[in-house]
C-alpha cells in the first residue's frame, strides 16, 4: 500500500476495506497541521507516507482527525513539547475509515513515536 503511486489505484480501496477496523503501522511525516475548528489544542493532522519532503510524496494521505497532542499518545527518547509540519513519526493507529473521493485515510493513533 506504502508504494502505490496513483491514490485511485483499485488496490487503495481494496485494502482500505480489508483493514478498517484494523491496526497498522507505518513510517510517515506530518505535511499539513490545522486547528480543528475554533479549537486552539485539537488538530487536524494530515499524514504523508516515509520522509518529510516538500517536493515529493508517495503512497495514500492519512489524517489524524480532531487530535490533541495526548491523543497521539507519543513515543521515543526525547518527546517534544509540541510536534508540527516536517515531524517524521512511526505511526500505530487503527484504520477508521477510507474516503475514495479524497483517497484520504481516517486514523485513530495508538502510538506515534518520533523518529
Amino acid at each position: 500500500l506504502l508504494k502505490v503511486r496513483d491514490p485511485s489505484d483499485p488496490f487503495v480501496s481494496k485494502f482500505a476495506k480489508e483493514y478498517e477496523g484494523r491496526i497498522i503501522e507505518f513510517d510517515g511525516n506530518i505535511v499539513h497541521m490545522s486547528n480543528h475548528g475554533d479549537y486552539s489544542t485539537r488538530y487536524d493532522i494530515l499524514i504523508y507516507v516515509g520522509d518529510y519532503s516538500e517536493t515529493t510524496a508517495i503512497g495514500p494521505s492519512f489524517k489524524f482527525e480532531d487530535v490533541n497532542i495526548l491523543d497521539l499518545n507519543l513515543t521515543g527518547s526525547d518527546i517534544p513539547d509540541t510536534i508540527g509540519i516536517g515531524f517524521n513519526l512511526r505511526i500505530t493507529a487503527e484504520v477508521i475509515e477510507y474516503h475514495e473521493n479524497s483517497a484520504l485515510f481516517f486514523l485513530k493513533p495508538i502510538s506515534t513515536g518520533i523518529r
